[in-house]
């Protein structure tokens, strides 16, 4: 059980950032036919395209990602990883979907999934989510619940039987601990990027006020911790598998844009129905920021 919380974890962190938020999509590079704990399938899924984003030679030092991100019209700091998406994205032959079945091993009957986030109510960074959605209308479906993930839950259960299940009380714990640390929280949303399966804005946290919300929300050791954070908000995703090249020729005038400063109004805990990939998000425990 251990073993498999170890892996859970590693999985978690590579899988989120490179096809964003865990859960709402399962990806088609997954090869084995019976999913135990769903992990080894999910460490397939992850590895074929994060290899580079982990150990790839062409964007590994800060000088080169300084220069790719020069050259591609980035407006975020050059040691963010967003360049190397970026540039993981356009190396990849086809967008990802989901594959059949997938699905099914991963919630094993379980009905909601929960996540922590912050919606997205700022009416400026609605436009620009609009903007790269129409952009990309014919080969999206648009996300309706704009919101930047801030720390995985999991399976709300009692009792817990899989690694990826979480108790009721520890949901409870860790709301408890963001309304004792609650402070104003606001980050920056920059231009277009995207993971093998969604396109997203890129978000950083010049502050480090979601860096804060995370060491309450997601304490180090936890199996579902992300160990690979790349903030974002979720514009769609791909219906398809596509060629990155020509989904990247129609991002590319939405990437260079002003980065915008938006402050949270609060943390939410929400769940969405697990079987069901278009399901929308539902409001479980709201906490209010100042």
């Amino acid at each position: 059980m251990a073993q498999s919380a170890q892996a859970l974890g590693r999985w978690a962190g590579r899988f989120v950032a490179t096809y964003g938020d865990l859960g709402r999509f399962v990806s088609a590079d997954t090869s084995s036919d019976t999913c135990g704990t769903f992990v080894n399938d999910l460490e397939t899924c992850g590895s074929r395209s994060t290899k580079q984003m982990c150990h790839g030679t062409a964007l590994r030092s800060s000088r080169n990602r300084a220069r790719f991100a020069r050259t591609q019209g980035f407006m975020v700091p050059p040691s963010s990883r967003f360049a190397l998406l970026w540039h993981d994205f356009k190396a990849a032959s086809a967008t990802s979907t989901e594959a059949p079945g997938v699905r099914a091993a991963w919630h094993k009957g379980r009905q909601t999934y929960a996540v922590w986030v912050l919606r997205v109510h700022d009416e400026t960074v609605k436009q620009r989510v609009y903007q790269l959605s129409e952009a990309l209308r014919e080969w999206v479906t648009p996300e309706p619940d704009l919101h930047v993930t801030l720390a995985i839950a999991g399976f709300p259960q009692q009792p817990c039987v899989h690694d990826d299940d979480v108790p009721i009380a520890r949901l409870k714990n860790q709301a408890e601990a963001v309304q004792a640390e609650a402070q104003r929280v606001s980050f920056r949303v920059h231009g277009a990027c995207s993971f093998l399966a969604a396109p997203f804005l890129c978000v950083t946290d010049d502050d480090g006020h979601l860096a804060r919300l995370r060491r309450v929300l997601d304490p180090p050791g936890r199996p579902l911790t992300i160990q690979d954070y790349v903030p974002h908000i979720t514009a769609g995703r791909w219906k398809e598998a596509y060629a990155t090249a020509v989904m990247a020729k129609r991002m590319e005038p939405l990437m260079k844009a002003d980065p915008l400063t938006v402050t949270a109004q609060a943390v939410e805990l929400v769940e969405y129905a697990a079987a069901d990939p278009q399901a929308r998000l539902m409001t479980k425990l709201h906490i209010p920021l100042p």
